[in-house]
């Protein structure tokens, strides 16, 4: 399989969290909350996935994108997001790889993440797809050897 620089049709955009909640723009990508049935949104969904949660999220992303919100400096950033274009030929799995690949490669795995996968027909080329992932992260280092609760960790 060809690595993820290969296959991408433009550059990743990247925004952080300066202007917009992390808990909101959570429950937005994956589809949460007040944005689960959003009329003519909840159809683009494929797919959420969250890793490297602190313990204190017990597995839970939107626990985790709150106490980020709740324990934001009023001048700092809760989280940055990678928009991804990905490639409409191929599978939902292969592009899956792709994004994986993208994530370990650039050591994102090494903080609690969330992607979310959203695929529509594209408004600009008729008849083609427009996937794309939305991955958000949160910059804070996580010590193994010493868990934090929310309060510290942030």
């Amino acid at each position: 399989m060809a690595h993820f620089h290969l296959s991408m049709k433009v550059q990743p955009r990247q925004k952080d969290g300066r202007k917009l909640s992390a808990k909101l723009h959570y429950d937005y990508i994956a589809r949460q909350d007040k944005y689960a049935h959003l009329k003519g949104r909840q159809e683009d969904f494929v797919l959420a996935e969250s890793g490297n949660l602190p313990f204190w999220a017990h597995g839970n992303a939107g626990t985790f994108w709150k106490e980020a919100e709740d324990h934001r400096s009023p001048s700092g950033t809760a989280y940055r997001e990678i928009e991804i274009g990905l490639q409409e030929e191929l599978s939902l799995e292969d592009n899956m790889a792709l994004l994986k690949g993208f994530i370990k490669e650039f050591h994102i795995d090494n903080y609690a993440y969330t992607f979310a996968i959203h695929s529509k027909d594209s408004s600009l080329e008729q008849g083609h797809i427009n996937i794309h992932a939305h991955l958000m992260f949160c910059e804070k280092i996580q010590e193994a050897d010493r868990p934090l609760g929310p309060d510290k960790f942030f």
